[in-house]
């Protein structure tokens, strides 16, 4: 029964650690087309939450690192987000930095 309820607490217990949500922002720019296959994209606000300390930004520029995510299936999301002005949730990694920039996990619609 230990060794259940350490797994599910690994599993459930620990989302935190390594990820953190910004809920309710635009799209306002989308940045790509760099020889290092990355996207940069910006959101209508900043976010003070940096926990990896990623230095670039501003606290509104958020990175897909195309070593955690497929690039052109979050390109085409963010642009479809932007088009048609639809609130975006962005949860990044609280561990990483991608060209000085946090590094998003997953990025949903409204």
């Amino acid at each position: 029964m230990m060794k259940v309820f350490i797994f599910v607490f690994l599993i459930f217990g620990t989302k935190n650690v390594y990820s953190d949500v910004f809920v309710g922002q635009f799209v306002t720019k989308v940045y790509s087309g760099y020889s290092h296959k990355g996207i940069f994209f910006k959101v209508s606000t900043g976010d003070a939450r940096n926990p990896s300390g990623c230095k670039a930004g501003l606290n509104q520029t958020f990175a897909v690192d195309p070593e955690f995510s497929n690039v052109n299936h979050v390109l085409s999301v963010l642009l479809f987000a932007q088009a048609a002005t639809k609130q975006v949730e962005v949860e990044f990694y609280s561990d990483k930095c991608y060209q000085n920039h946090r590094v998003i996990r997953k990025v949903a619609v409204y």
